[in-house]
């Protein structure tokens, strides 16, 4: 009988740890790992902006308002903690900063919808100069019919390093505005370095942002000094970006933006229909918008996301987008359909600079290759040359290289381009070839005339050629190819691939890859 008390006080211990770690909104030590203690005088802060009488930050008599919380200044492992179901109206601007370990939380409390921060000018929430600081469990809104600045979320680093950030799980949601963007631009979430400032350990993770204008996420990581090469210190540049597992829909132009950092990853995010307030790129104040792109930075590494119906609107409305003043970039992994502008923007850069292009699926997009001399109008014409792109799997019903959406005779000075080991398959018979540049070689065409040499002519023999939707691994396995295609093994080894394919498999290293996106197992052949 002791025994058994014993064990339903632990039990019972156990719960009560679970649900003070719950309120809280920090919970408990996993995996075996055990949290250092809390900082002396850490304590929570609770807000319920529908409470009928002002109270002290407790639970039991929480503050009754922004002001209330915004007077705060947080320090290491302090929580500042929203009712669930309830309303603050303004501007949410939290103060202070944690330390490592034991960060400062703002985020939710109690049972029912997400608390709701609805803003009424430029920022409905901004964390400014917070290091060590999770920003998680709010619903954001900030509608506006005027022609201003306005954002959902506004990250800043002002004049120093800002560490360890944390915006996750956020609903951002109806965000008015101007169609400004780059610094203090509108958006879902906007993220400015600023005065010297910069970020290292920036996370925007698995939030949710629909209807806003213009951008979905843009990141300003640096406030000044020249971008190297690839691979060279640059103090100036934010690092640690990290943007994963977002949704974004219905965005007035991008979707996922960043700019001034180095090594930034932009992985498992989910963009559709954006670009909606696009205009003429011959126009007097052209508005080009893309999926994903980057600008301005070194070493992005975009993969694993989905971009689809992005719109035209007369510029761009790209899946992805290689734009100038960028190097080390590599687009991977990645699924592309129904985009009204194509599946990617390749720009000129008079820079030397590289880029990959590989291992990408693209499905009924406007265009393959969308290929501008981007900045043209500071006299940078530049070329192509440094962007390798291979293995990819295009199939649309009319693979076309073209200018925007004028289709053309040859690329824009390919210089030393490569276009190589990709599937193209024309779902409507085609006369014309897919322009590819002079380094052109070892693709397969399918209901089209072939480009380049060594190509192959033929069914590619996908698994299910018909399947469509949303769904990268999904749609993406109908794509492999059944036995005996004469993609197996047409491929050509190229220097610095990567080892594994679109599904994860082994690509080989001493004997010429499959074209397109997936490499059948190891056998006979």
């Amino acid at each position: 009988m002791l025994s058994m008390l014993h064990g339903r006080r632990i039990a019972l211990a156990s719960v009560a740890a679970l649900v003070a770690g719950w309120v809280a909104g920090v919970g408990v030590a996993t995996a075996g790992r055990l949290r250092p203690p809390p900082p002396r005088g850490a304590r929570a802060y609770y807000v319920d902006c529908g409470a009928t009488a002002e109270g002290d930050g407790s639970v039991r008599r929480p503050f009754d308002s922004l002001a209330d919380a915004n007077a705060l200044v947080l320090a290491p492992g302090d929580q500042l903690l929203f009712r669930r179901g309830t309303v603050c109206t303004g501007m949410l601007a939290p103060q202070g900063s944690g330390e490592p370990g034991w960060p400062i939380w703002i985020g939710a409390y109690g049972f029912g919808p997400l608390p709701r921060i609805v803003g009424s000018g430029d920022d409905a929430v901004r964390l400014a100069d917070a290091s060590h600081a999770v920003l998680q469990s709010l619903d954001v809104s900030n509608p506006s019919d005027a022609l201003a600045t306005r954002r959902g979320v506004h990250v800043v680093a002002s004049g120093a390093v800002v560490e360890d950030v944390t915006v996750r799980n956020l609903w951002i949601h109806d965000v008015g505005g101007d169609l400004r963007k780059d610094s203090g631009g509108s958006g879902g979430i906007q993220v400015d370095a600023v005065s010297g400032g910069r970020f290292d350990g920036l996370r925007l993770l698995a939030n949710r942002i629909e209807n806003v204008s213009r951008s979905g996420i843009f990141i300003v990581g640096a406030s000044g000094g020249a971008r190297p090469r690839a691979g060279q210190p640059w103090p100036e540049a934010s690092t640690g970006v990290w943007v994963s597992g977002n949704r974004l829909e219905h965005l007035a132009g991008d979707g996922i933006v960043s700019t001034g950092t180095d090594g930034a990853v932009l992985e498992h995010n989910v963009v559709i229909d954006g670009n909606q307030a696009g205009t003429e790129w011959t126009g007097p104040s052209p508005v080009c918008d893309a999926g994903i792109w980057t600008f301005g930075a070194n070493s992005t590494l975009i993969q694993y996301n989905e971009v689809s119906q992005m719109e035209f609107n007369g510029c761009d409305g790209t899946g992805y987008d290689v734009d100038y003043e960028q190097d080390g970039t590599v687009v991977q992994y990645n699924y592309s359909h129904d985009n009204e502008g194509g599946f990617i923007l390749l720009c000129t850069d008079a820079e030397t600079r590289s880029a990959e292009v590989r291992y990408n699926l693209s499905l009924d997009d406007a265009t393959t290759l969308n290929v501008a001399p981007c900045a043209i109008q500071s006299g940078n014409i530049g070329s192509l040359s440094g962007i390798r792109f291979y293995n990819n799997t295009f199939v649309a019903s009319k693979p076309v290289a073209t200018l925007e959406l004028f289709p053309i005779a040859s690329l824009i000075a390919p210089g030393n381009f490569q276009f190589k080991n990709n599937i193209v398959v024309a779902t409507e018979p085609q006369t014309d070839p897919l322009q590819c540049g002079n380094d052109c070689t070892n693709n397969l065409f399918f209901q089209m005339p072939p480009s380049g040499t060594a190509a192959v002519v033929g069914d590619p023999q996908f698994v299910d050629s018909s399947r469509r939707g949303a769904g990268r691994l999904w749609v993406g396995s109908a794509f492999r190819l059944q036995g005996g295609s004469p993609a197996i093994g047409a491929g050509v080894l190229i220097p610095g691939a990567p080892s594994r394919d679109y599904f994860g498999d082994p690509v080989p290293t001493d004997a010429p890859p499959s074209a397109g996106i997936y490499e059948p197992p190891a056998g006979p052949r």
